[in-house]
C-alpha cells in the first residue's frame, strides 16, 4: 500500500506541474493541447484510486467536515487573497461593483470569479465530486460500474444541457459527470490491482499504443474537462492516463512526490504568483534571456512552483534544524 501511495504522489506531482505549465501564457500550443487533454482528469483518477481503500466506510458528518476544511477553506482563503492582489495591481477594480462581483463569485464560483485565479473553480467541484463518489463507493461493484458507464455517456451532453448563453455554470457542476467517471476508473484500477500489471513485459507495447492513440485523439479532438463536447475527450484522457502510469510506475523522485503531497498549496497559489510575476515583468525578463517556447514555459513554471512552496520549504528546514 505504501508503494501505491508513493505512486499516487508522483502522479499528482506531475499533474500539478502540468496544471501550472498549462497556465503559462506563452506555452506552445501543441503542449497546451496535450496537457489539457488529461491533467485535471488525472487528479480525479488519483482520488478514485485512493477512495477504494475506504470504500467500506459510510459517509459521516465528520468526513464531510474534514473534507470541507481540506478543500473549501483553502478555496476561500485563496479567493480572498486573490481579491486583494487584484486590487493592488488593478486599481480600476477598487469599486463597490467589483466587491459585489467578488461575493457573487464566492457564491457561484467558476466563471463568476474575476480575481485572476480561475483555477480555483476546481476545488468546489472537487469537494462535490468526492462527497458524491464517497456515497457511490458504498454500492456494489456492479452498480458502480454501471454508474461509470452512465457518466461516460452523459458527460459530453452535460455542458451543452447546463450551459446558459454566457457559458456560466454554477460551481462548474457539469464536470461532476466526467469527474465521477475518472474516479470510478481509478477505483477499478485499484480493485483489479492494475498497478502490478504495469510491471509485466507486455505492458510496454500496450502502454505505447495507448500513449500514441491518446496523443492522436488529443490533437484531432482538442478539448478540456470543463468543455467536453464529445466522448473522444474521455477516451483520449483514459489512454493518456494509462500511458502516464506506465511511464511513471518506477518513478520515486522525491521532488516530484513532494510536489504531489503539496499539490493543494500549488493549485490555490500558483495563479496568484503567476499574475504578480507578469505584473512585475518577469516574463519580459525571461524573454530578454532569449528563452522561448517550452523552455520559457518550463522555467516560468518551475519559478512559480518554487515560490508557491517557499513557506513549506522554510518550515521544513526549520523543523529539520530543530530536530538536530
Amino acid at each position: 500500500m505504501k508503494k501505491r501511495e508513493n505512486n499516487i504522489d508522483v502522479f499528482k506531482g506531475m499533474a500539478i506541474f502540468f496544471v501550472v505549465l498549462g497556465h503559462i501564457s506563452n506555452v506552445p500550443k501543441d503542449v497546451f493541447i496535450y496537457v489539457y487533454s488529461f491533467h485535471v482528469s488525472l487528479f480525479f483518477f488519483c482520488s478514485g484510486y485512493l477512495m477504494y481503500f475506504t470504500r467500506e466506510r459510510t459517509m459521516s458528518f465528520q468526513y464531510t467536515k474534514n473534507l470541507f476544511k481540506k478543500v473549501m477553506i483553502p478555496f476561500y482563503l485563496a479567493y480572498l487573497i486573490s481579491y486583494f492582489v487584484t486590487l493592488i495591481f488593478e486599481p480600476e477594480k477598487r469599486s463597490y461593483s467589483f466587491l459585489v462581483s467578488f461575493f457573487k463569485g464566492g457564491l457561484l464560483g467558476s466563471h463568476w470569479m474575476d480575481v485572476n485565479n480561475f483555477p480555483l473553480w476546481f476545488l468546489p467541484l472537487f469537494f462535490i465530486s468526492v462527497l458524491t463518489f464517497k456515497y457511490l463507493s458504498t454500492f456494489s461493484l456492479k452498480t458502480i460500474m454501471v454508474i461509470g458507464g452512465i457518466c461516460f455517456i452523459v458527460s459530453p451532453y452535460a455542458y451543452l444541457l447546463l450551459k446558459n448563453p454566457e457559458e456560466n455554470i454554477v460551481w462548474s457542476i457539469n464536470v461532476l459527470f466526467p469527474a465521477i467517471f475518472f474516479m470510478i476508473f481509478g477505483f477499478f484500477m485499484n480493485h483489479f490491482k492494475a498497478m502490478e500489471w504495469f510491471n509485466h513485459q507486455m505492458s510496454f507495447f500496450i502502454s505505447m499504443i495507448c500513449g500514441a492513440a491518446g496523443l492522436v485523439i488529443a490533437f484531432h479532438f482538442p478539448s478540456e474537462i470543463l468543455y467536453i463536447e464529445n466522448h473522444w475527450y474521455l477516451i483520449g484522457a483514459v489512454l493518456a492516463i494509462i500511458f502516464f502510469i506506465w511511464l511513471n510506475k518506477d518513478n520515486q523522485n522525491s521532488i516530484i512526490r513532494f510536489l504531489g503531497k503539496n499539490s493543494m498549496i500549488i493549485l490555490v497559489i500558483h495563479k496568484i504568483i503567476n499574475f504578480i510575476l507578469v505584473e512585475l515583468g518577469f516574463d519580459k525578463f525571461l524573454t530578454s534571456l532569449n528563452l522561448s517556447g517550452i523552455i520559457f514555459a518550463a522555467t516560468f513554471s518551475i519559478v512559480i512552483i518554487f515560490l508557491s512552496l517557499l513557506p513549506v520549504l522554510i518550515r521544513t528546514l526549520i523543523t529539520r534544524r530543530s530536530a538536530l
